[in-house]
C-alpha cells in the first residue's frame, strides 16, 4: 500500500492542472511564458528506485514549449530528512527517462526535462541544490575547464517547510491542492497540524467527495491524536459548515472498516499464536482507541475521565458504545448503562 504522503500527493498532482500551478510557483516569469500549459499530460509510469519508493514519489508531465517538446518531472522526497544526494539521484531519474524516450524515438533530439523536488523534511532543506555540489570545490576553483568536464545541472526545490501560511494561501492553486500542501507541509508535526488548521480548514467547503475522502484518510493515517480530531472537528463545524456532515461520515467509515480490519487481523494471529488473552487485551486498546478518535471527532475532546473509562472497558462495552456512536447527540447517551 502507498504511503499517505504519496496518496495525497498523487491525489492532487496526477491533475495536469494542479501540476502546471504548482511549477509556475517555482520558476521565473521568462520561463513561465516558454510553457504552453494547456497541453500538459501526464505520462505513465515512475523512474524512482524500487528501494526508495517509502520515500520518494515522482510523477512525469509532457508538455509543449517555445524550445519543442520538454518534461517537467515532480519528486515528492517524503522521507523525515534531507536526501543529501538527491542531484545524483535526480541525474540518474532523468538518465532512465532519456533512455526510455530514445528508445521511443532514436532520432531527434533529446527533450528538455524540468526537475522540481517538493520537500516536507520538517527541518526544512538543507541538501545541494546543483550536481556540482556533489565534489570537492578545490578542483574546480584550481583548475575551472574541468568544470565542463563533469555533468552541470541544478534542480529546483520546493521548500514547503520554510513557506508561510500566507506563502502557500497567495499561490493561486485550487482549493484541494492547496489543503495538500498545507497537509504535506505539517502533518509530521501536530503542534504545526493544529496551529495551521484554521488556515486551510475553510477551503474544504464545497470540494467534492473524492477530495474529502482523501484529505479524511491522510490525517486518519498520519495521526491517532484525540485532540487533532477534536480540533479538526470544531473548526470544520465553524468554518466549512458544508462541509461537515461529508467529513464526518467519511472519518466514521474510515475508522469503522479500520476496527474491521484489526480485528480481522487480531483473531488470525491468535489462532496462529495461540495467544488469545494477548490478542484480546491488544484488540480491546486498538478498539478504545479507535472509538476514542471516533468520539473526540462527533463530541470534541474527551475528559479524562472517559478516556479512563474507555481504557479500562471490556470488548463487549467497546462494542456496545461503537454501535450508539453513529445515533448519539450527546457522550452521555454513549456511555449510558
Amino acid at each position: 500500500m502507498a504511503g499517505p504522503h504519496d496518496s495525497l500527493f498523487k491525489a492532487a498532482f496526477e491533475q495536469p492542472e494542479n501540476a502546471a500551478a504548482l511549477v509556475r510557483c517555482n520558476i521565473s516569469a521568462p520561463l513561465q511564458a516558454c510553457f504552453d500549459w494547456t497541453t500538459m499530460r501526464l505520462i505513465p509510469g515512475s523512474f524512482v528506485d524500487e528501494e526508495l519508493r517509502h520515500r520518494h514519489t515522482d510523477l512525469i508531465f509532457e508538455v509543449e514549449t517555445t524550445f519543442g517538446r520538454g518534461l517537467v518531472y515532480l519528486l515528492l522526497e517524503h522521507q523525515s530528512s534531507n536526501d543529501p544526494r538527491m542531484p545524483l539521484r535526480i541525474y540518474r531519474y532523468m538518465d532512465r527517462i532519456w533512455t526510455r524516450f530514445e528508445q521511443d524515438q532514436p532520432s531527434g533530439s533529446l527533450p528538455l526535462i524540468f526537475p522540481l523536488v517538493i520537500s516536507h523534511a520538517p527541518e526544512g532543506w538543507s541538501s545541494p541544490h546543483s550536481f556540482h555540489q556533489l565534489f570537492p570545490a578545490e578542483p574546480f576553483e584550481r583548475v575551472p575547464e574541468l568544470a565542463q568536464l563533469v555533468p552541470s545541472f541544478s534542480i529546483l526545490v520546493d521548500d514547503l517547510r520554510r513557506s508561510s501560511d500566507e506563502q502557500l494561501a497567495s499561490r493561486g492553486l485550487a482549493r484541494f491542492a492547496q489543503v495538500v500542501l498545507w497537509l504535506l507541509r505539517d502533518g509530521r508535526v501536530e503542534s504545526r497540524l493544529r496551529a495551521a488548521m484554521p488556515a486551510w480548514v475553510g477551503l474544504l467547503d464545497g470540494l467534492p467527495l473524492a477530495s474529502l475522502s482523501a484529505i479524511v484518510h491522510y490525517l486518519a493515517r498520519v495521526t491517532d491524536s484525540q485532540m487533532i480530531w477534536a480540533e479538526f472537528r470544531a473548526n470544520i463545524h465553524s468554518r466549512a459548515p458544508k462541509a461537515e456532515q461529508d467529513v464526518m461520515t467519511l472519518a466514521e467509515q474510515w475508522f469503522r472498516e479500520g476496527e474491521a480490519k484489526g480485528e480481522a487481523r487480531g483473531e488470525a494471529r491468535g489462532e496462529a499464536r495461540g495467544e488469545a488473552r494477548g490478542e484480546a487485551r491488544g484488540e480491546a486498546r486498538g478498539e478504545a482507541k479507535l472509538l476514542g478518535i471516533q468520539l473526540s471527532l462527533k463530541f470534541g475532546e474527551l475528559s479524562e475521565a472517559h478516556r479512563a473509562r474507555l481504557a479500562s472497558a471490556s470488548i463487549p462495552e467497546l462494542d456496545s458504545w461503537a454501535a450508539r456512536v453513529l445515533f448519539a447527540d450527546s457522550l452521555e447517551q454513549v456511555f449510558a448503562e
